[in-house]
């Protein structure tokens, strides 16, 4: 009878023969001579493992462990074996021990890496290869592993080095080749990288995986028929590879065959339905095909198979933002931004989203974190100057969009934002360039509206607005001809604010320039939207400055005041804004909705109201505003005063002003119907004034100083104004003009340069304040002698602010609204003292004023005696009311 090492010997000559039956009858027949002999135990064990019968070989092991507990072999067949049943942990606490009991053994290293890379601990997965290759530095699969550990942790180019080394140890290492080629792809060496899977498939003709990775390659090279090719005879070898139709799938969907790669998709999660690859795959393809609520899910899917799945996160997030879910995008994209803290393309979508809400201090921080991420994203310092730059932050917004323009030259929305910055800082010219360049680098009829309609906002004679004005009407003309038309649907219309400054009828302009702009499709209007004439007349008010902001503080009495036994005030603000006159605006609506900066939803969120007349405050001021008056949201739709010129809108229907506001020929100024008022439609509240002024000498001025002020915004100093302030300077030697220096630097230093041509004599007496806090700008207003109304465009807030002091205002109303703000509140008191009818009376005005103390005294006497008329009076709202009812009937086909 053969001993058991004799038996022990013939088995394994049949072992390594690969005769596994005979091996094992023979492994048997020793653990017959002694049933406790380890090294039978852990053959049989091994045998077992290879004819794929893990837990056989688990029960063996283990019982020959039991025998023998410090053999590191035994550990590692046990832990290979653990693996193959997915008992991760187990396998981990076995590769441990074996490692313990065999240290130098390369074999064990490599075996404690496999446990760390199926459960996906990279870091540990690569120094157990590491520490393996120290060992045996040949040893190729554990260059092969180590590569693809690299490639997880985003390094394909350390990853590459151990592939080549693999295959250079072993040429005929299909596997290594292929995943050579994938490194070589991550690197965008994309012909080796072909070289490399074309390699691997002549190792393995028939392997559907080769053909699957060299089309892969070739996809990327744009090559898609020699991918879809090579795809589709992957799946011919073998049908049930879920990656084969994923990737022939994302090939049809590159050449635009939709159906048939959604139909791809579909098969790639039926043969594996934890694939969420696939799901995102899917997910695209449904959107680009139109089908958003199939998308939706299929992105969904994505997510719940692998919650911290970055690019179905976004994807999700950036569908639920295009449909106007705002707050659920928000929330898909704060959970990926926790998963994912080290994603910039996550934190700068998020920033958009926080855009869309008014969130502004969230956005700014999510793309801040962006750029710390990435200095040199150009998209992200795009994203940061456009918020700058609506905000206000002039000079930062073009730092950022320089920035942009650094890493990224030929990125085109960077310099069409940096126009409007530099547009807004007074260098039209500059601004101009910005926008040429924005036009080669990308054909945009948007930036050729742009373009035709830049303006200036200081102009340096009266014959440089003739100028611009022509070249703007020029301009716009030849567009209308081309028929270019921008489509508004999801992104603004661009307002011509600075077109009203230059003191002309301005309703052809606006009417023409409006025409450039394509109507969006209708929201999906209730069908109880029309009016019925019965009950309360729903009449909402539509404007991003219920502030502390001039149409904050003229329109929150008129919101206040109206009549609630006859009218529903419905607040639309498209800002989040927190201080006093924001938070009466809230108070004192009956329903306040903050409307998204998102133009669909807005949309819809409007017309959801079921209003009766929709007020815009101020068309012309905010690109949002005015491209929300494009679309018919309420059968009444009107604008009023807060930006006092026509829109050019069809839309629009009524101007609402008042007759002193207007001439006989003012039909003639608006597109839409203009409706006069008896009085101003204005409840002002009269301003808190500084319960401790502070003396002029706090301000720098002297007490013998005559103070002219005119505390106006930058852009409504008209050339033709200097010849009134220049008569007034040189007509009292004592005279001092104050100013603001306004938010550019460039418009004050333009402003001085252009007094230094027009009035160089009396430079010296004109001073500029930085900006100032209310209660300083009206200490400063109380210690002036005169105020100077503006012209052509004239004061509005700043009247009333004087005149709640007292102080006389001098004026000289145009033809047009924009300029006889101010008259008509001297109307109103039944004062036209101050009010001049040409030039050298207003100079004549002004100087009596100023050095007449009597006189002056007389005039702030009758001011101050007879202005309370112009506050908390709601003559005008009762005025705006019966309007109301009026236009409601005739739009209901004059029902009562």
């Amino acid at each position: 009878m053969a001993t058991i090492a004799e038996t022990l010997a013939t088995a394994r000559r049949y072992h390594q023969a690969g005769a596994f039956q005979q091996a094992e009858q023979l492994y048997l027949q020793a653990l017959q001579i002694e049933p406790r002999h380890a090294e039978t135990l852990h053959m049989l064990g091994v045998i077992a493992f290879q004819a794929g019968n893990a837990s056989a070989a688990i029960h063996h092991v283990q019982a020959a462990l039991a025998v023998t507990p410090a053999d590191g072999r035994f550990y590692a067949t046990l832990g290979l074996a653990q693996i193959a049943l997915q008992q991760l942990d187990d396998a981990l606490a076995s590769f441990r021990q074996s490692v313990r009991l065999m240290p130098s053994s390369a074999e064990a290293h490599y075996n404690l890496g496999l446990a760390f890379q199926k459960l996906g601990q990279w870091a540990e997965a690569a120094a157990s290869y590491q520490q393996a290759l120290l060992l045996k530095a040949d040893f190729v699969q554990a260059h092969n592993n180590l590569g693809n550990v690299l490639l997880e942790q985003n390094q394909p180019d350390k990853a590459l080095t151990h592939f080549q080394q693999a295959v250079r140890l072993h040429p005929g290492h299909a596997n290594a080749h292929t995943n050579l080629g994938v490194a070589l792809r991550r690197l965008g060496r994309l012909d080796e990288a072909t070289a490399s899977h074309r390699r691997a498939l002549s190792l393995t003709p028939n392997s559907a995986q080769a053909h699957n990775n060299l089309g892969s390659s070739l996809r990327e090279q744009g090559q898609l028929e020699q991918a879809q090719a090579c795809f589709q005879e992957a799946l011919r070898l073998d049908p049930n590879l879920a990656d084969g139709h994923l990737n022939l799938g994302i090939t049809l969907r590159h050449q635009g065959k939709l159906n048939e790669a959604v139909a791809c998709f579909r098969h790639a999660v039926r043969l594996r339905p934890q694939f969420s690859d696939a799901y995102l795959q899917l997910g695209i393809g449904l959107e680009e095909n139109g089908q958003a609520e199939e998308a939706e899910n299929a992105y969904r899917q994505a997510v719940v198979l692998k919650p911290d799945h970055v690019d179905a996160g976004n994807r999700l997030g950036l569908l639920l933002q295009k449909h106007g879910r705002l707050r659920e995008a928000a929330l898909c994209l704060e959970e990926l931004a926790r998963l994912h803290p080290e994603s910039v393309e996550v934190h700068n979508n998020l920033g958009n989203t926080y855009v869309t809400q008014a969130q502004f201090e969230d956005a700014a921080a999510c793309f801040r974190r962006a750029l710390r991420l990435k200095p040199d994203c150009a998209e992200a310092h795009n994203n940061l100057g456009s918020l700058l730059a609506n905000q206000g932050h002039l000079a930062q917004a073009a730092d950022c969009y320089r920035q942009a323009l650094r890493f990224k030259p030929a990125e085109a929305d960077a310099h069409a934002g940096l126009a409007g910055v530099l547009r807004d800082q007074g260098m039209a010219d500059d601004a101009i360039a910005s926008l040429k360049q924005a036009l080669r680098c990308r054909a945009s009829d948007r930036f050729r509206v742009s373009l035709a309609t830049c303006l200036p906002v200081l102009y340096q004679s009266a014959a440089d607005v003739e100028s611009w004005r022509r070249r703007f009407t020029d301009e716009v003309r030849q567009l209308r001809e081309r028929h270019v038309q921008v489509d508004i649907t999801d992104e603004p219309a661009l307002p011509l604010f600075y077109l009203t400054y230059q003191g002309h009828n301005d309703r052809d302009l606006q009417r023409e320039a409006a025409r450039l702009y394509r109507t969006p499709t209708p929201p999906r209007v209730p069908p109880t939207l029309q009016p019925t004439g019965q009950g309360k007349i729903r009449v909402g008010f539509m404007s991003s400055f219920f502030k502390e902001h001039t149409i904050g503080q003229w329109m929150r009495g008129l919101m206040a005041q109206l009549s609630r036994a006859d009218f529903s005030v419905v607040v639309l603000s498209s800002g989040r804004h927190q201080d006093d006159v924001a938070d009466f605006v809230k108070r004192h609506a009956d329903s306040f909705v903050e409307i998204p900066r998102h133009l669909p939803a807005a949309r819809q969120l409007i017309a959801d109201q079921q209003l009766d007349v929709l007020v815009y405050t101020d068309i012309g001021m905010d690109p949002f505003s005015y491209t929300l008056a494009f679309s018919r949201l309420a059968p009444v739709q009107c604008v009023t005063l807060g930006h006092p010129v026509t829109t050019g809108i069809d839309t629009v229907d009524y101007f609402i002003s008042t007759e002193a506001l207007e001439t006989e020929e003012s039909d003639q100024h608006y597109t839409e119907q203009l409706i006069r008022l008896k009085h101003l439609p204005i409840h002002f509240y009269k301003p808190k004034l500084p319960a401790d002024v502070k003396p002029r000498d706090h301000f720098g001025l002297a007490n013998e100083d005559h103070v002219y002020a005119c505390l106006q915004s930058l852009f409504k100093f008209h050339p033709q104004f200097d010849e009134l302030l220049a008569g007034i300077l040189r007509g009292d030697p004592k005279g001092k003009l104050i100013l603001t220096k306004g938010r550019s630097a460039q418009l004050e230093l333009q402003l001085r340069q252009r007094f230094a041509t027009t009035m160089p004599d009396v430079l010296d007496r004109i001073r500029f304040f930085p900006p100032l806090s209310y209660a300083e700008y009206l200490n400063l207003l109380a210690v002036a002698d005169v105020q100077l109304d503006p012209l052509p465009f004239g004061g509005g807030n700043t009247s009333y602010d004087g005149f709640a002091l007292g102080n006389p205002i001098v004026t000289m109303p145009s033809k047009m609204l924009r300029g006889r703000i101010t008259f008509a509140l001297y109307d109103q008191m039944q004062i036209l003292d101050c009010v001049a009818s040409n030039t050298q009376d207003y100079i004549s005005m002004a100087l009596r004023l100023g050095i007449d103390a009597q006189f002056r005294d007389m005039i702030r006497q009758k001011i101050l005696a007879a202005h309370g008329v112009l506050f908390e009076n709601s003559a005008g709202i009762r005025d705006l009311e019966q309007f109301f009812h009026q236009a409601v009937k005739a739009a209901s086909g004059g029902r009562s």
